[in-house]
């Protein structure tokens, strides 16, 4: 998976061994002037843990399903579910099943950097994919 902060920012799916092309993955539930800085896929391929910012500068961690089509590629983010943090995150990344690990970036080389483990365990996901697509990041997707 990886963040292209580019200007023309968007989800993608991506096949891991390359094989075909890339695919938009629809994300309607970002509203204007958000986008998403960090994605990344659960173990099970069920679920994404994304940093979101709302161009204020303020980050959240979101959790969203995954919906696939019929031939198991990743359409679309289901809407997200904001899970609270301890510190607004610059990075998340799964640790288990129904954990999420999330952290800052340094400021410095004397800057403390503690990660926070958050239990997703009790999250649950509406598979209302409803509104127009937003500004999204070049995130991609690997199936």
């Amino acid at each position: 998976m990886t963040v292209d902060r580019g200007a023309d920012s968007r989800v993608y799916a991506v096949p891991a061994d390359a094989s075909g092309p890339r695919r938009v993955v629809s994300v309607p539930w970002l509203e204007d002037g958000e986008s998403i800085v960090d994605l990344h896929v659960g173990f099970s391929g069920a679920r994404a843990a994304l940093v979101v910012t709302d161009g204020s500068g303020d980050r959240s961690l979101r959790v969203a399903g995954i919906v696939r089509g019929d031939d198991a590629v990743p359409t679309a983010l289901t809407e997200p579910v904001r899970v609270p943090t301890q510190v607004p995150p610059d990075q998340a990344d799964w640790a288990g099943e129904e954990t999420v690990v999330v952290t800052r970036v340094a400021s410095d080389a004397e800057d403390r950097v503690r990660p926070e483990v958050v239990l997703v365990s009790t999250i649950t996901f509406s598979r209302t994919m409803a509104g127009a697509s937003r500004r999204l990041l070049n995130t991609t997707l690997i199936f």
